[in-house]
């Protein structure tokens, strides 16, 4: 009989547990939907109008990280899986590509952006399928940054590059040390030596030399200097002298000539502008203190640098700048120790920064008249209250409002001003390769001295600047009673304290102490 058993079970093997048969249908099909899902992202019909994976492929010849880019996306978030899962699910892949060295994947046939697929239609003027003017909303994204290849990579100061060897750009802090260090004292030669050392020790003394200087030093910016100007008056090109000058010049001779004299007399001639700034003076448009600041970094802020202007005297007053570290967008990375810090500690110094400038600090901003954020679009201010929700932390206030300086340019002098280079061109600024001639493009802090470039300009040019961006509405509506009691209560509850018992502006005091002491 056992015999007999043995042999049946031979012939009918034993059908596995249904909860056995659960795990591996529960496993494969994990694996199917990760499959399915990042095929979606990087196909054809996705990347038509995914300006995000688009821009993704075109920086780094069509391979994409997994951590962090991949798996930051929602739908993969969802699915709970890792790099590992990710690289194994993509092995049964036709279309995809997988480097488990690098932890990256590509197109195993290149992406081409077609242009008969409609998408393009009426860019431009005349009649497309869909009509004429402008496009039917999936217009062709602008091209991915371009870096100098002599410049740092932000992400690698910031602590993780995912490009690794094969990064286009400088991994090396004591060179990023050396050019923040310079950037922050723009009149001291001896930061512009230790620059140039810097650079020789890791480009070489050649490269060094022909690409970067004078080019990356950084200069103290000023307005035009108050001054009479030296001009030739034309009265006095043997013109006998009228009392009567011509509305378009400027100024009249102390004393008329003789007809017939041709003579011509230097003879000084105040400007036809407004009075410049002075110490004494207020600026014409109420603003006196510019904050001119540019973050660094897509999806969390990895730079932060801010230039200091003051209208009055003509002339800037300082400079801050941070290399930031990420809260979550290294996660499961092998991250590097670098300068760079935590975005809390960005602001509290940036705090302190400002008290010691202006004597005000950040919570003394908010609503002010005289001090103005001043930023290249709207982005900018925007992913503050992003990154201080990454943070758990407050969002400031201050920077509820900014002028956006693209704005003020299309305002003063028409046209479409697009984005810093723009209004660089207008000024002369960019070289014949169309590159500023100042700095770095995409390194923060240079980026920064171009725009304030740029404000200067605009100041020279008695253009009044307004604050006419913010989310004003939205702070409101985020600072309301319930909302704070909740943030209270969450965090006071880490501390065993409740608002119960005490009063709700008390609980809000000490949530602003909890989370930081400046504000």
């Amino acid at each position: 009989a056992q015999a007999t058993s043995e042999a049946q079970a031979a012939r009918f093997p034993v059908a596995p547990s249904e909860p056995m048969l659960m795990s591996g249908n529960r496993a494969a099909g994990k694996s199917h939907a990760i499959l399915k899902q990042i095929e979606y992202y990087l196909s054809d019909q996705n990347l038509a109008h995914d300006n995000f994976f688009r821009n993704l492929l075109a920086e780094n010849d069509g391979w994409i990280a997994i951590a962090p880019y991949l798996l930051s996306c929602n739908k993969i978030k969802a699915l709970d899986t890792s790099v590992q899962e990710i690289e194994d699910a993509l092995q049964q892949s036709g279309e995809l590509e997988v480097d488990r060295a690098s932890g990256r994947i590509r197109r195993k046939t290149p992406f081409q952006l077609r242009r008969d697929t409609g998408q393009d239609k009426g860019t431009g003027k005349g009649k497309g399928e869909r009509g004429k003017g402008k496009g039917s909303g999936h217009a062709e994204s602008r091209a991915a940054p371009v870096y100098n290849r002599t410049g740092p990579c932000g992400y690698f100061i910031a602590g993780y590059c995912h490009r690794g060897n094969t990064c286009s750009v400088q991994h090396s802090i004591p060179y990023a040390e050396a050019i923040r260090n310079e950037w922050l004292h723009p009149d001291d030669s001896t930061m512009k030596e230790a620059l140039r050392t810097a650079a020789a020790e890791l480009l070489g003394t050649g490269v060094s030399a022909a690409a970067l200087f004078p080019r990356v030093f950084s200069q103290k910016l000023r307005c035009k200097p108050a001054q009479t100007q030296t001009q030739t008056d034309l009265s006095d090109l043997g013109f006998q002298w009228s009392p009567d000058p011509d509305p378009g010049t400027l100024g009249t001779c102390a004393s008329a000539q003789k007809p017939g004299r041709w003579a011509r007399k230097k003879v000084s001639l105040e400007a036809a502008s407004t009075p410049p700034l002075s110490a004494s003076g207020a600026p014409p448009q109420g603003i006196r203190y510019f904050l001119v600041f540019d973050l660094e970094g897509k999806h969390e802020v990895i730079e932060f640098p801010v230039m200091l202007i003051d209208a009055v005297a003509g002339t800037e007053i300082g400079r801050f700048q941070r290399f930031v570290r990420p809260t979550k967008l290294f996660e499961g990375c092998p991250v590097t120790d670098t300068p760079a810090i935590p975005f809390p500690d960005v602001l509290a110094e940036f705090n302190t920064w400002l008290s010691e400038k202006i004597g005000r600090r950040l919570q003394d901003l908010a609503g002010t008249e005289d001090v103005a954020f001043v930023t290249c679009g709207d982005w900018d201010c925007k992913h503050i209250r992003t990154q201080c929700g990454i943070c758990g932390v407050p969002f400031p206030r201050a920077f509820s409002q900014w002028i956006n300086i693209k704005r003020t340019y299309s305002e003063a002098y028409g046209g479409e001003f697009r984005g810093m280079k723009s209004m660089l061109a207008r000024l002369r600024l960019l070289d014949r390769d169309g590159n500023p001639r100042h700095g770095f493009h995409h390194l923060g802090m240079h980026d920064v001295e171009n725009i304030a470039r740029c404000l200067i300009y605009l100041l020279d040019s008695d253009v009044v600047l307004e604050i006419k961006a913010g989310f004003e509405a939205d702070l409101e509506r985020d600072s309301s009673t319930p909302h704070c009691s909740i943030l209270a209560e969450t965090a006071l509850a880490a501390r065993g304290t409740s608002l119960k018992g005490s009063g709700q502006s008390t609980a809000l005091l000490d949530l602003r102490l909890l989370v930081h002491k400046d504000w």
